[in-house]
């Protein structure tokens, strides 16, 4: 009896720690919905290149959460869908419109499908694990990644962009990192 009352009190112990563990770390559910940048690093590559490309945030910009799961049609790319605003907005494709609250049905009316390559491209979609967070870019390997904080209404992320190689799914360059805070909307 002695032996059902410890393994009893260890049980209540391991749940009681268990749950309160994960209490600081945002959940998906935490974060779906429309976020706006309110605060950012200002950046300035130093490179001169013309065809320099990074990602980073800028006040004003943002991104909406979504539920749904999306997979590649080639398998290597795989997450919850969302969209990156720009100034607040984002271009729906197929209603030729810009959106300052678009939702799932127009993230999955912006899926372009090549008929001849039976492949598509994709707008961009997210992996929360924890703490950390990866934005998939446009359909492509290139992405956000790095870690994000909540304080009630406000996100903070902390990540880096990183750039892909698609055919030897290798990072090419990566810059950062950037902190940018985000306000729920």
């Amino acid at each position: 009896m002695k032996k059902l009352h410890v393994l009893a009190l260890l049980v209540l112990f391991i749940c009681v720690f268990a749950s309160c563990s994960n209490d600081d770390e945002p959940s998906n559910s935490d974060v779906l919905g429309k976020w706006i940048c309110v605060e950012t690093d200002d950046f300035v590559p130093i490179i001169e290149d013309p065809y320099f490309y990074y990602f980073d945030f800028h006040v004003g910009d943002g991104i909406v959460f979504f539920e749904g799961e999306f997979t590649s049609n080639d398998n290597l790319i795989s997450g919850k869908k969302c969209f990156i605003l720009d100034d607040g907005q984002v271009y729906i494709v197929n209603d030729e419109v810009y959106k300052s609250n678009p939702t799932e049905y127009d993230w999955n009316k912006n899926v372009l499908y090549d008929r001849y390559e039976d492949d598509y491209s994709f707008d961009q979609i997210y992996i929360l694990d924890g703490t950390l967070l990866t934005i998939f870019l446009k359909g492509d390997l290139d992405r956000v990644v790095g870690t994000i904080s909540m304080d009630g209404d406000i996100l903070t992320y902390t990540y880096n962009y990183q750039n892909w190689s698609s055919g030897t799914q290798l990072i090419l360059d990566e810059y950062g990192p950037f902190v940018a805070k985000f306000q729920k909307q």
